[in-house]
């Protein structure tokens, strides 16, 4: 969505969440610090919030925030 933003829309929940996950990280550059933007999500699960998670571990293990 921009620079260090990763903005979310649409449903993030069971059935988007296989692909969520990867097109997420991919997008989570080493090295910098990131902002997710869930202005945009309608609807969520408990599949939307372990893809969150996720992204948070990943770029916490990386040395980010």
């Amino acid at each position: 969505a921009g620079d260090r933003r990763l903005a979310a829309s649409g449903e993030l929940g069971f059935a988007t969440a296989a692909a969520a996950l990867p097109a997420g990280l991919a997008l989570i550059e080493p090295g910098k610090d990131w902002t997710v933007d869930l202005a945009g999500i309608t609807t969520g699960d408990s599949a939307g919030l372990a893809v969150l998670v996720e992204w948070i571990a990943v770029a916490r293990a990386r040395g980010q925030t």
